[in-house]
Parts: C-alpha cells; structure tokens; sequence
C-alpha cells in the first residue's frame, strides 16, 4: 500500500502524491510508515511448489483501488510473481540486485565478533557528558552515600526518577553496594559520528538500560569497531559506515548502530 514517508517520501514512481492508506479528510496526515498486507498460508509437503505474489497500490485513490480490486475477476493477473532467494536477499516483492553486490563480503566476515548493538542509556543524558569533570562531580554525589537522592534531582533527574525496568532507589541502592566510584569508568563514548563525549560505565543493571558487557569487554585498548546498522532507513541515509576505537552507543547512528 505504499505511502511510506521515509522510503517513499510518500510520492509515487512518477512524483505524485502517495499518502499513507490512512488518510481521511480529518486526518490527512495518516501514519507515516508504509503499509502491506499480506496473507500467508503453508501446507504439508507444500515446499518448492509455494509461491509468491505481489502487486502495489499508489497514489490518493489506493483506498478505493484495493475496494475496486476485490471484483476483478483476474486477480492472479494483477500480480508479479516473486522468487525470493539467496541472490535477491529473500525479498517478498520484485527486485534487482546486482552480481557485484554479492561480490563483496559481509561485514561481519570482516570482524573477528559477532555483530552486537552499541550500549543504552535512556537516563535522560544523566550518565553522558561533554565535560568530564562535571560527569566526574555529578557520578561522585551519586555514589555518595551521606548524599540524599533528592540533592541529585536538578543534577541528574534521569538517575532520581523512575522509569521501565529502572527502580531509581532500589537500583542506587545496589550500585553503592556493589560497586564505587572509579576514575577508569569514565570513558569516551561515540555519540554520533565525529561527536564524541564522556560516559561514566558500569555493567551494573539496571543503571544503564542496556549495558551489554560482552560488547564493552571488546573496547579495550587498541581495538577498533566498524559501525554501521542493518539497513537504510531514510533517503538520504545519513552516516552508513563509521570506525571508532571508543564505546559506541546503540544510537550513534540515524538509527540502531552494530
């Protein structure tokens, strides 16, 4: 159904309008991600005899075309057959993909790990700084015991309110407990490409919502990482590839960074 703002812009092949299939006349905006709709069915022994078709809906008048489209009487005409394999990326709708595409390695073939998403924050920022010595005065008060949770909520509100999975009492409480505070933990930090600020780590849960020790255990000094994410997502796309020596973000990137 098309009307995809971000692959599309929602415009046709030709530059017309292609809204979102949600679009009414109080709501012309719709939703911005594209639509499909898809009916699957998989039977006993149905193996190399499945199938795969596909066909598009374009333009303002998409709505009454799909209504339109019930009452052919040649459905199976109005589709493309699609032959999703190794050579088109298992693609579910037609496509061209060039033999020197294929050509080139994966890029997890040129890395000696597996792909693994960067490390997640979601503290509002409280964790990241780009002065270390006010990362460095904001971590002490936390980890100061005498230090009243309150005194840190102009400072640090991300570490004094609760959110999903993050316990702000309970989960300070822990960290004291379990831990103090270590100059070696503040560390540099890719925050998008060429942005590099401090961070302050610790594998503690839930203090970072995502801390991902496995990753960070590859950060050591020396290694370097090739960033980049599984699939465009915009036109233009931004950063595609990046290479950093730092700890990266899940976010370095327009979207989800490996």
């Amino acid at each position: 159904m098309n009307g995809d703002s971000r692959e599309t812009g929602k415009l046709t092949p030709d530059g017309r309008p292609d809204p979102s299939v949600f679009s009414t006349g109080t709501n012309r905006q719709g939703i911005r991600v594209g639509t499909a709709i898809a009916l699957m069915a998989r039977t006993q022994g149905s193996g190399d005899n499945a199938q795969v078709r596909y066909r598009d809906f374009w333009g303002v008048t998409k709505r009454n075309d799909l209504l339109r489209s019930l009452e052919s009487g040649d459905s199976e005409g109005d589709y493309s057959k699609v032959e999703p394999s190794p050579q088109n990326r298992y693609l579910f709708r037609p496509t061209e993909v060039s033999s020197e595409y294929l050509s080139w390695p994966p890029l997890p073939e040129l890395a000696e790990t597996s792909p693994t998403l960067g490390i997640l924050e979601n503290r509002r920022d409280a964790l990241l700084g780009i002065d270390r010595e006010a990362l460095r005065a904001r971590i002490r008060l936390y980890f100061d015991p005498n230090a009243d949770l309150n005194a840190l909520r102009k400072l640090a509100p991300g570490l004094t309110e609760d959110a999903a999975r993050f316990d702000a009492k309970r989960t300070r409480a822990r960290v004291i407990t379990e831990s103090q505070f270590d100059d070696q933990s503040i560390r540099r930090v890719l925050v998008r490409p060429m942005d590099y600020r401090w961070c302050y780590y610790t594998p503690i849960r839930p203090l970072w919502n995502e801390p991902r020790p496995e990753y960070v255990k590859q950060c050591w000094p020396g290694n370097s990482a090739i960033v980049t994410r599984r699939a465009a997502v915009a036109t233009p796309e931004g950063m595609p590839v990046y290479f950093t020596s730092v700890l990266g973000l899940q976010h370095a990137m327009h979207t989800d960074a490996y």
